[in-house]
């Protein structure tokens, strides 16, 4: 059978998908589909064959390089310098955003271990500097400068929200205005976040949590990662409120491992503040920290964002976090002690 034309009318599907320009998304604008959607869509039309997953394959390449494009911008327009690595990360694309972008994720370490940390970073468009956070840590790994911890692996999510972030003025929420930190499926969404957004935001639009939970296409494929990789624990960096925060549940030994690791982990970082600050309706820390058992270290960066700010922001905090890369919930030890 004779697969040229299907390959050629593929890639210039695939193509026209991953150099299509990001508009702005008004009232009354189709809804671009979902990872899952285009994916189902190519399985239907694509025969079963190794072509048809190279097809793929440079499909994802080009939309992931299109990504390191605009970080690159990202970072010039912040004068951050030049971002030197996203080219050579291995990332792969667990979901796609509201106009099209990939979400990505860098991994490291023992592929098929439990003990597994999560780092997200740039869930929220207007924190920005909490994605070089996470390229920093990458970058300490790819250079050979450290690695993870012998039995141990590593997921890097380094921007969950890139089409808040990409625009020339930055938003905390996603393209159709949802505060993704509001929208996950906590079992008090329904009763409870519209209600507390009006009382206690005062409806306010950067805080909106969305006509239902997990109405987003980033908020559907962060819970789906978790529930695929159940991570021990998640560190989700943001800024700019200047402290340490932890959401966790279980049993009694499981909370007093989780609140020994905050404390070390805030004992690292110079003594920075560690406080409980509670948890939202549709929260990552009320849906993974409180309802799921798996910790939540919500590392809340002081205010600053120049390119000298953000280099202090990683000496300080970079040997807490591999720190807690290291230790293992399960038996509350540093594995490489």
């Amino acid at each position: 059978m004779n697969f040229g034309p299907f390959v050629f009318l593929v890639l210039i599907f695939l193509s026209s998908r991953a150099h299509a320009q990001f508009p702005e998304i008004k009232s009354g604008t189709e809804l671009a589909p979902t990872r899952t959607q285009s994916q189902d869509l190519i399985k239907l039309l694509a025969p079963k064959t190794s072509a048809s997953d190279s097809i793929m394959r440079m499909g994802e390449d080009r939309v992931v390089k299109d990504f390191c494009v605009q970080l690159e911008a990202l970072y010039t327009r912040n004068k951050w310098g030049k971002e030197k690595i996203c080219n050579t990360i291995p990332f792969k694309i667990f979901g796609y955003t509201v106009e099209r972008r990939p979400l990505l994720y860098f991994e490291a370490g023992v592929s098929d271990s439990t003990k597994l940390t999560l780092v997200q970073c740039g869930i929220h468009g207007d924190e920005l500097p909490s994605p070089p956070m996470c390229f920093k840590l990458i970058e300490e790994i790819l250079s050979g400068k450290n690695k993870v911890p012998k039995e141990k692996r590593l997921i890097v999510q380094p921007l969950l929200n890139p089409d808040g972030m990409f625009r020339e003025s930055p938003t905390r929420t996603n393209a159709k205005g949802v505060d993704i930190n509001r929208n996950f499926p906590t079992k008090d969404w329904t009763k409870s976040a519209l209600a507390a957004w009006k009382k206690n935001e005062a409806s306010n639009k950067r805080k909106y949590p969305g006509p239902q939970a997990e109405s987003e296409p980033e908020t559907e494929a962060i819970v789906t990662f978790i529930s695929s990789f159940k991570p021990q624990k998640i560190i989700s960096v943001h800024t700019p409120l200047g402290f340490l925060d932890l959401d966790a549940q279980g049993g009694k030994d499981h909370k007093r491992r989780a609140k020994f690791l905050a404390i070390n982990m805030s004992k690292n970082s110079g003594n920075y503040k560690f406080r409980n600050f509670g948890f939202y309706p549709g929260s990552l820390g009320n849906y993974a920290g409180q309802e799921r058992g798996i910790p939540v270290y919500t590392l809340e960066l002081p205010p600053g964002n120049s390119a000298s700010t953000l280099e202090s922001y990683w000496k300080k905090f970079r040997v807490s976090i591999w720190r807690a890369i290291d230790f293992d919930l399960e038996t509350g030890q540093f594995v490489d002690d």
